[in-house]
């Protein structure tokens, strides 16, 4: 599968880039907050699923929030860009 390049996909709306801070800012809020509990409570292997569930959404959610586009691996879920 041939992914397609950000110089011809649509940049994401406004609104859909403050969602995205939105999510962004509590994905890494989550992080920091497991990885606090992961050093006060037992351990379990959950808390590390939970870590790196929050990295990947930071990780989207961030490309979204400061390009504009998602990360080259979703570029094809946006709309190509229209030459008006």
């Amino acid at each position: 599968m041939e992914y397609p390049t950000r110089n011809e996909v649509a940049k994401v709306k406004p609104f859909y880039r403050f969602c995205a801070g939105f999510l962004f800012f509590f994905s890494l809020l989550e992080v920091l907050l497991v990885c606090f509990i992961m050093f006060i409570e037992p351990f379990e292997l959950m808390m590390l699923f939970g870590v790196v569930i929050g990295l990947v959404l930071s990780h989207i959610s961030g490309s979204v929030l400061f390009t504009g586009s998602a990360p080259k691996y979703l570029l094809f879920t946006h709309g190509t860009k229209s030459d008006n």
